[in-house]
């Protein structure tokens, strides 16, 4: 099976919901191979790279953020498959941006009160290893 199908259907989006369809596209492909996020990581980066496409760098930055939301949603609390899912990404964009909107998610499922800094620190010290 291609593992980039699931990234079609947002070809076919109007412009104004590319972007939100990136961002849960991971998602199907999820349901198709259960806990494969880096798999669902390599999927959105052979579909989105390379391309002439100057809009593809904010795709892929949502689809790699997308798999970051979606291992929050299947494993809340648990940073530290999140740091290792969003370290796999190829760029500190991609890694800060998926980190950045899973622990936002975290914050809104949980209550909980992270500082901003905290957060970067912990994926930096995670990097940094």
């Amino acid at each position: 099976i291609d593992t980039t199908l699931f990234m079609n259907v947002c070809d076919l989006a109007s412009p104004s919901g590319v972007t939100s369809c990136h961002t849960f596209a991971p998602t199907e492909y999820l349901l198709h191979f259960p806990q494969d996020y880096h798999g669902a990581i390599r999927a959105c980066e052979k579909h989105l790279l390379p391309s002439k496409d100057s809009n593809n760098n904010k795709k892929l930055v949502a689809c790699t953020s997308g798999v970051g939301i979606q291992a929050v949603i299947e494993h809340l609390g648990d940073f530290e498959l999140l740091q290792t899912i969003c370290l796999y990404t190829s760029t500190t964009e991609q890694q800060n941006n998926c980190f950045e909107r899973a622990m936002q998610l975290q914050i809104m499922q949980t209550n909980e009160d992270f500082s901003k800094s905290e957060k970067c620190d912990t994926l930096s010290e995670a990097n940094s290893n």
